[in-house]
């Protein structure tokens, strides 16, 4: 779910622009990015089912070299390097 502004999403060999409020599904194992556009920060919600312990871990070994609220997270498995703002709280 896209909480902010608007990015372009690549999700296998497609690609869409979401915006607020757009819901977007990304199937295991299928590289995808995306592209924030403007000026407004690209704030999404992703929920992960299984849940990704290598991505857990990464995010609080990044959190715990950056602050205790607010980090940022490369997710370089299935993503191809995507950029998420993530909070943890």
């Amino acid at each position: 779910m896209v909480y902010s502004g608007r990015a372009r999403l690549t999700i296998g060999e497609k690609e869409r622009l979401v915006e607020t409020g757009d819901f977007y599904c990304i199937p295991a194992n299928v590289p995808h990015r995306d592209l924030c556009i403007g000026e407004e920060p690209f704030v999404m919600l992703d929920i992960f089912y299984p849940v990704r312990e290598d991505l857990i871990a990464r995010l609080m070994g990044a959190t715990a070299r950056t602050s205790r609220t607010t980090s940022h997270c490369e997710d370089t498995g299935a993503s191809g390097g995507v950029l998420h703002p993530v909070s943890m709280v």
